[in-house]
């Protein structure tokens, strides 16, 4: 009857340690995992704050570009002035107007390399663009 009693004792010994064991390796785990989360969370917030503010100066300094050069243009004597006159198709001027326009829009888009084309919409129908493409010189041709 001692024998059982002791062997009885041990399990309970052993049940007790095990379960106890178990339950501070489970709170340790749940500590860890609520403790990194909250760090990970913390982590990522402060990662999406500082790539969507460089994604806004980003926006903003190109817009500012943007903005300067069409300033730049606007001024620009010899752009509004092809770009408002008045020229019928087939006038030989209109081709020179077109080229000379275009060419200045070439030569603003190669100084910048954050613009990658300017396009103007002129009067009756014209367009001025950066660009030398195949509708350029059907626009030409058309003059």
């Amino acid at each position: 009857m001692f024998k059982v009693f002791k062997s009885t004792i041990q399990k309970l010994f052993f049940k007790y340690f095990f379960a106890t064991s178990l339950l501070t390796i489970t709170a340790l785990g749940l500590f860890s995992f609520t403790f990194y989360v909250r760090s990970f969370i913390r982590t990522e917030r402060d990662h999406i704050v500082s790539t969507t503010n460089k994604a806004k100066y980003n926006i903003e300094f190109i817009l500012s570009i943007v903005r300067n050069n069409s300033i730049l243009l606007a001024a620009n004597e010899t752009i509004t002035r092809n770009v408002t006159r008045q020229l019928m198709p087939g006038d030989p001027e209109l081709i020179e107007s077109q080229v000379l326009v275009d060419t200045m829009l070439r030569n603003s888009v190669s100084i910048n390399e954050h613009l990658k084309g300017i396009y103007i919409l002129g009067q009756n129908g014209r367009f001025f663009s950066s660009y030398w493409d195949v509708l350029q010189k059907i626009n030409y041709a058309a003059g």
